[in-house]
């Protein structure tokens, strides 16, 4: 089935769905709940379709008329069948069902993202005074500004005295970083001290990946 769901794009695969699709709506319209007004609907554009499309194939009897048509049927058809599948409660379908109409079991969980392997790579992009600006860089795929897929970047910081260990160090200040441009700004007691960076990307289930090298800046 098409990547937009179960109704085809092509008009020999739409004809053939519909074929199938529309009388088997029909015969189990009331266990499905599937509303009168909307049967109805459907079986007259069904109706029509049936004349229309195999006038569209041939030759001698295509115009441009016809053409059109064929093409407001196929949109007409296709906005009441996907109205219909929304109102159809997921538990009344069987297997019988989604194998007949292409109707796919929705994933009520999400995908995990997995944890990224890797740290993001950091650097001072700007430096002013009261306010650092880090580059966040995917090491990876260095051309891209964007955070690996379903990510974000934690960035870490502690403002403190010049040549700390870097193992020694608490860092008691954190955000999250969406774009790889990322500001903080200091308070007037901070001038003169120096703040020690690090960063990971964090997963929609705040798992996180590996820490970056800590890089540190005075701060102006």
């Amino acid at each position: 089935m098409p990547k937009g769901g179960p109704i085809p794009s092509k008009d020999a695969d739409f004809n053939d769905y519909v074929v199938n699709a529309v009388p088997y709506l029909n015969a189990n319209k009331t266990r499905l709940g599937v509303s009168t007004a909307n049967m109805t609907e459907l079986q007259s554009l069904f109706t029509q379709w049936n004349t229309v499309y195999p006038k569209s194939q041939n030759r001698d009897l295509r115009t441009r008329a016809i053409t059109a048509q064929k093409k407001q049927l196929r949109l007409q058809m296709s906005a009441l069948l996907r109205k219909i599948y929304r109102d159809i409660p997921q538990s009344a379908l069987t297997v019988s069902d989604r194998e007949t109409l292409g109707l796919k079991l929705r994933d009520t969980e999400p995908t995990p993202i997995a944890i990224v392997a890797y740290a993001p790579t950091i650097a001072l992009d700007t430096m002013r005074h009261l306010l650092h600006t880090l580059r966040i860089a995917d090491p990876t795929n260095p051309l891209t500004r964007a955070m690996p897929k379903g990510h974000k970047a934690e960035v870490q910081w502690f403002v403190g005295n010049a040549g700390l260990s870097t193992d020694k160090i608490t860092f008691d200040r954190s955000d999250t970083a969406t774009r790889f441009l990322f500001k903080v700004a200091f308070g007037a007691d901070d001038v003169g001290k120096t703040a020690y960076y690090r960063a990971c990307y964090r997963n929609t289930r705040g798992q996180r990946g590996p820490w970056s090298a800590v890089i540190s800046a005075v701060v102006g």
